[in-house]
């Protein structure tokens, strides 16, 4: 407005002398926010080579009587899966139906299975490894502060 004298007596932010005059709020208001750096990181090259998964709840169940949640995330693809449980012990069937779902629709199989839940881990190891589908697991520290189990299972299938 200043530039298209619009508007008078503006105060001009960058002299320093007039900086000493104008408020703090004024100041404060003129500040330039540099934006986040562009970065997207991705560990996977394709579709369906890393699933995050976690198994969460809330205190509140749904009007559906759900409590518990476990989603399913592709590393490559960001693209999210949420299934909706009454009970933890479902979260294995929600694997299950999650696995030959995604890997009719994009024609290729997961590769690993991530996630710090305990949950999701004890039961699909058995299963995989009786159907003898476990190529090998990775139990590694994540380093991050502040958060309830610093440690994630992977789980390597055959392809």
């Amino acid at each position: 407005m200043d530039k298209q004298k619009l508007v008078g007596s503006l105060p001009k932010f960058g002299a320093k002398e007039v900086m000493s005059e104008v408020c703090e709020a004024c100041q404060l208001g003129k500040q330039v926010r540099h934006p986040f750096a562009a970065q997207t990181i991705h560990v996977s090259s394709k579709p369906l080579e890393i699933i995050h998964s976690d198994v969460w709840t809330t205190k509140i169940q749904s009007i559906g009587g759900c409590k518990y949640y476990v989603s399913f995330i592709d590393d490559h693809t960001r693209k999210v899966w949420v299934y909706f449980m009454k009970h933890k012990g479902e979260v294995f069937q929600h694997f299950l139906n999650f696995k030959i779902m995604v890997e009719k629709e994009k024609g290729v199989s997961i590769k690993c299975l991530r996630s710090d839940s305990n949950l999701t881990f004890p039961i699909c190891c058995n299963f995989l490894l009786q159907k003898q589908q476990l190529e090998r697991i990775k139990i590694a520290n994540l380093n991050v502060p502040n958060i309830n189990n610093n440690k994630y299972c992977s789980l390597y299938l055959k392809a």
